[in-house]
């Protein structure tokens, strides 16, 4: 198991780090919306964060074997899935991009999912950066698709065990250049 040499997430006192003006903090429920809404409280902790230690861990693996990290010990995971349908990729056994059944695609990213479950703390959290899948009317026997993945890894996320918070949605025509005259236009 990779050993680290940074100081635990016990010794880190975000207090610490808040610059005067914030006040103290006693219920982060009233706190945070207070905070958020005030520019001049904003401005002054984006000029502290600069200053906050951090490490990052690297690890080019399968994200599907994520035994060689220690249970409960991940605070946050940052993900993009491969990209179902939509990308060639590089031809090799464990390449999960180039499965062409969705069922199948969804089963190997649940074994990421349920790695990544078991390394994350309680409530640590999994990012995951995926945009729904548009299938061409020229790639799909005639029939414009819009396959809602985004949809189908929140749900598989839920049953493993995870807290959904709301999604972030980035509203991006994927495919206009396939659908409306090249151009996105009519």
């Amino acid at each position: 198991a990779p050993q680290s040499a940074h100081k635990t997430s016990e010794e880190f006192n975000p207090e610490h780090w808040l610059p005067p003006e914030v006040g103290a903090v006693r219920d982060d429920q009233t706190a945070l919306p207070r905070i958020a809404k005030d520019p001049q409280l904003t401005a002054a902790i984006e000029a502290q964060l600069h200053k906050i230690p951090t490490w990052h861990d690297l690890y080019p693996r399968d994200a599907r074997a994520l035994d060689f990290l220690p249970p409960g010990s991940v605070h946050l995971v940052v993900t993009s899935p491969p990209y179902w349908t939509l990308k060639d990729y590089r031809a090799h056994p464990d390449q999960m991009g180039a499965i062409a059944d969705y069922e199948q695609f969804l089963s190997e990213l649940d074994k990421v999912w349920r790695a990544c479950y078991d390394a994350l703390v309680p409530g640590g959290r999994l990012v995951c950066v995926v945009g729904d899948v548009c299938l061409s009317r020229r790639k799909n026997n005639g029939a414009h698709t819009v396959v809602p993945l985004h949809a189908s890894i929140q749900e598989h996320c839920r049953a493993i065990g995870y807290a959904n918070l709301a999604p972030i949605i980035w509203y991006k025509i994927a495919n206009a250049v396939y659908e409306a005259n090249g151009n996105g236009g009519v």
